[in-house]
């Protein structure tokens, strides 16, 4: 995957300097994302499975949608696009729930990775179809609807969360938000 070019930022999101994404992981700079949290009306979320080819977290499931904001971009830019880019899906910025900011940090010393981000999230409702996206090939393997119980039980039972990329308690925070967004 080709380096791109991302705002650094402190850990408030105040712009730094312009600098590589690759120079973020490596130095613990502080850098944005979007994510895009997508589920539906039957109590479900959609989750991604990163594509093999991906230099983090390949093959494991994930965000519905996410991407580096990248240099000079707006994060509600860069949710737009994702959602475009990754699934297909072309909506407008009032079509997504914005909601917080989360601080995430994920590290691993033994590929010199520090990942420092802080994400935006997103909740997106659509009741559609998985065979109606439009996955980018290089980003995403496969996506599929999960119960978002399921989803939960998953994350808490250590024989099964680790097939999911380790993002902590971001995770936990999602599940509650979503649970007050799903009526079933």
């Amino acid at each position: 995957m080709p380096d791109e070019k991302v705002d650094i930022c402190n850990q408030q999101g105040e712009f730094l300097r312009q600098g590589m994404k690759r120079e973020a992981h490596t130095n613990s700079l502080w850098h944005k994302t979007a994510h895009i949290w997508v589920y539906n009306s039957k109590g479900q979320v959609l989750l991604q499975k990163r594509a093999i080819a991906k230099t983090t977290h390949s093959g494991l499931w994930d965000v519905s949608c996410a991407g580096h904001v990248g240099a000079g971009e707006e994060v509600d830019e860069t949710a737009v696009r994702e959602l475009g880019e990754e699934l297909g899906l072309v909506v407008k910025l009032e079509d997504l729930l914005k909601d917080t900011i989360f601080l995430l940090r994920c590290d691993d010393p033994s590929r010199n990775y520090y990942n420092r981000e802080l994400v935006q999230f997103y909740f997106y409702k659509w009741d559609g179809d998985i065979d109606e996206l439009k996955l980018q090939q290089e980003e995403v393997e496969q996506a599929q609807w999960l119960d978002l119980t399921v989803f939960q039980t998953e994350l808490n039972d250590i024989s099964t969360k680790t097939k999911y990329v380790d993002h902590g308690d971001y995770y936990v925070e999602v599940v509650k938000k979503l649970k007050k967004l799903i009526v079933v």
